[in-house]
């Protein structure tokens, strides 16, 4: 009988890597079914009143970041509208090419967001109140 470390220390058979398109789609439909939970919901409403921690706030400074970097490479073309291959395609680029430049706006969009965290908290607060 094999114990419980010699177990863990064999090889776990090797899983076929997902590509970047179908992690997204799956990403999507757990989510579509997440979001109409209730407790999702409620869970949602609670962080609203809430303020983020450092890791959600340079979270979201760097997703900020790197749209703005990818609308200003795009022109007028709506990134939105874009089919899923060809998002992923230029996220790859712009994340490798750009790395620095999104770096930077990160940090300056980070100052902003914990500067206005406050404010924001506030309004929803208010709102909540109010409705």
């Amino acid at each position: 009988m094999k114990t419980l470390k010699e177990m863990l220390c064999e090889k776990a058979p090797i899983k076929p890597t997902k590509s970047p398109m179908q992690r997204r789609r799956e990403m999507g439909r757990r989510m579509k079914l997440l979001a109409k939970k209730s407790s999702t919901k409620i869970k949602k409403k609670r962080a609203l009143l809430r303020k983020r921690d450092a890791a959600s706030l340079q979270k979201s400074a760097a997703k900020q970041a790197k749209m703005m970097v990818i609308k200003r490479q795009l022109g007028d073309i709506k990134y939105s509208e874009l089919p899923i291959q060809k998002r992923i395609q230029i996220d790859q680029n712009i994340t490798a090419k750009k790395a620095k430049v999104i770096q930077k706006i990160t940090t300056k969009l980070l100052r902003k967001l914990r500067a206005g965290e406050g404010e924001r908290v506030k309004k929803a607060r208010l709102a909540q109140r109010e409705g």
